[in-house]
């Protein structure tokens, strides 16, 4: 994986924690979707974020279970 689009990943996901967001990962046809959800506090309003996708390689994942999120993976 191209290590600048990496770095883009890492500082967009550690920066989602930061802010305290809920991530949910699951794997859809092949590549990582993840929804983003902003976690209401003092009453605010939560709001989803539009989920979007990663490419399934073995940084993305292994980016995303260090910092505790885990991909669910659908079995048939």
């Amino acid at each position: 994986m191209d290590p600048f689009r990496l770095r883009e990943f890492e500082a967009q996901l550690d920066y989602w924690l930061q802010q305290g967001y809920q991530i949910m990962a699951d794997e859809a046809d092949g590549e990582i979707r993840l929804t983003v959800i902003f976690v209401a506090r003092a009453g605010d309003p939560g709001k989803e974020r539009e989920q979007i996708f990663w490419p399934m390689v073995a940084e993305t994942v292994e980016m995303l279970t260090q910092r505790g999120v885990q991909i669910s993976r659908a079995t048939v």
